[in-house]
């Protein structure tokens, strides 16, 4: 190993020398901070309802201490916060000229741990004390890397960094970031029930046009404004009440059968009976299987309760007296006719149809909507639990089993804007929109590498990342337009990673850029 005396000999004193250390530290970490931030964090889709969510799983211990990631994930978690480690070391040599190694791990732990705590805000993800300690071992690791071979890295390493500016590459990273993120604030507005409209009525066994009568009866139907959680479902689903359900409750519609309208606790207009026919014998005070109710006026209290709220839950308890109607044959909708809706719950043979508006899922609430397994029988009693909490759409069907779910990823959500979508290409639009938020990083790439002067010649465009753009650029243009066609973001990223190993290999310019 190079000794120090050697070493300060390619510069000018030790002031230079703990100069270029503090340039490398300082580098190194913005770099690695963002890429970890971008890894962890994706895709931006922060909500304090999965705050509260995770906060009363039940399970939530053991989440945070009993589940380990699988072998490749924890080393991975080393090898990502290795840089952080090596750079924060860096930094503090520089500034303190001491190898204690307290300084990079307790600040390794800090930056662990506050990734961990968001992850309360984001879905289907919970902080792990084993993240913690495999994130905080690569930090130690990386510190001891630095610890052993700092002389001889920054020989190797200072004309490298020092044509990369601090200032210039660390306020594009974080004007990446913070675009990346108004970017994702703006697609979660469209999950949101922000485009309900006010003027349309509730509607029950029928369309409010009239042309989708259902033969059956509603039993009862309450509507509170906040999704439940999986426990509650399965107290709901069994008869029990809910005290979390209860207390966000804002609408009962319960009937009686001796009755021609139901009674109603909530705000909400006045009923009316209507017929499907003008028989005098159908025009009875008890409401018959062909009849039909719709509100006075449009249900604007109830629309304005759940367009604040965000969220929702439906709970129906009904009887079908035909498995084979279609239309789908409208239970209860909240529209204005078969092609404009906020929410409706229908039949179309045995299966149940539930559609509800969204940005994504446009003015009908159907690209895509939900279509449930044919397990509905005639004349049983059935209990549905619909619910959506801003970005997961679910209903349970009698059994907490019985579930059919829609994810609206932030990639539906961008890519609605552009044709209508359907629930088998919301996977690609996920991995899709992963591709369109790696373009800013590949193009910051791009750009370090001709900073570091390693793009000379034509062949250097695949290296340089514009490669990687093109490659992008390409399956995303097949994603949009080629039937059936799906994108692997993993196969284009190991194709152009191994030509770019394969070129720099060949051309040797990763050698000689520290000659």
């Amino acid at each position: 190993m190079t000794n120090q005396p050697a070493i300060i000999k390619h510069f000018q004193n030790r002031r230079s020398l703990h100069s270029n250390y503090f340039n490398i530290g300082l580098k190194l970490t913005i770099f690695n901070v963002t890429l970890i931030l971008w890894l962890t964090l994706f895709p931006y889709q922060f909500s304090t309802h999965d705050l509260m969510t995770n906060l009363r799983d039940p399970e939530l211990l053991k989440h945070i201490f009993g589940e380990w990631s699988q072998w490749l994930d924890l080393i991975l978690n080393v090898i990502m916060f290795c840089p952080f480690g090596f750079g924060v070391m860096a930094l503090g040599w520089s500034a303190r000229r001491n190898d204690g190694l307290g300084w990079p791990l307790f600040w390794g732990f800090l930056f662990s741990l506050g990734l961990e705590l968001t992850q309360f805000f984001l879905p289907t993800r919970h902080p792990s004390i084993a993240d913690i300690i495999t994130n905080s071992s690569g930090c130690f690791l990386g510190a001891c890397l630095f610890k052993r071979y700092k002389y001889v890295l920054n020989v190797r390493t200072h004309r490298l960094f020092r044509r990369v500016p601090i200032a210039g590459f660390g306020c594009m990273a974080l004007a990446t970031g913070v675009i990346l993120f108004a970017f994702s604030l703006w697609l979660q507005g469209r999950t949101t029930l922000a485009n309900w409209d006010d003027n349309f009525h509730l509607v029950l066994h029928n369309e409010y046009s009239g042309d989708r009568p259902w033969n059956g009866w509603v039993e009862c139907i309450q509507l509170a404004d906040k999704a439940v959680s999986e426990s509650d479902v399965q107290l709901l689903l069994s008869g029990k009440k809910s005290a979390m359900f209860d207390a966000q409750t804002f609408l009962t519609i319960q009937f009686d059968k001796t009755q021609a309208l139901p009674k109603v606790s909530g705000e909400l207009p006045s009923f009316r009976k209507k017929y499907n026919n003008a028989n005098a014998d159908n025009l009875s005070s008890i409401l018959g299987h062909n009849d039909w109710l719709v509100t006075e006026s449009p249900a604007k209290a109830l629309t304005e309760t759940l367009r604040k709220s965000g969220q929702l839950t439906l709970l129906v308890t009904f009887n079908t007296a035909d498995t084979s109607q279609s239309g789908p044959a409208r239970i209860l909708s909240l529209s204005k006719d078969a092609g404009k809706r906020n929410l409706t719950l229908a039949q179309e043979g045995g299966k149940l149809v539930y559609r509800l508006r969204t940005g994504v899922t446009g003015e009908n609430g159907r690209y895509p909507h939900i279509i449930t397994d044919a397990s509905l029988r005639a004349n049983v009693q059935h209990r549905i639990i619909a619910s959506y909490d801003g970005k997961r759409q679910t209903i349970y069907v009698d059994e907490i089993s019985r579930r059919h779910t829609i994810n609206y990823s932030l990639g539906a959500a961008l890519f609605s804007t552009i044709k209508e979508t359907s629930l088998s290409e919301f996977n690609t639009y996920r991995i899709s929109y992963a591709a369109l938020m790696a373009m800013p990083l590949a193009l910051l790439a791009a750009m370090a590498v001709q900073r570091l002067h390693l793009n000379r010649g034509p062949a250097n465009t695949l290296m340089s990342g514009y490669g990687l753009l093109l490659l992008l650029f390409v399956e995303l243009g097949l994603v949009i337009f080629a039937k059936d066609y799906r994108l692997d973001i993993a196969s284009v990223l190991f194709v152009w990673l191994f030509f770019t190993g394969i070129y720099l290999f060949l051309s040797h310019k990763f050698t000689n850029s520290f000659e």
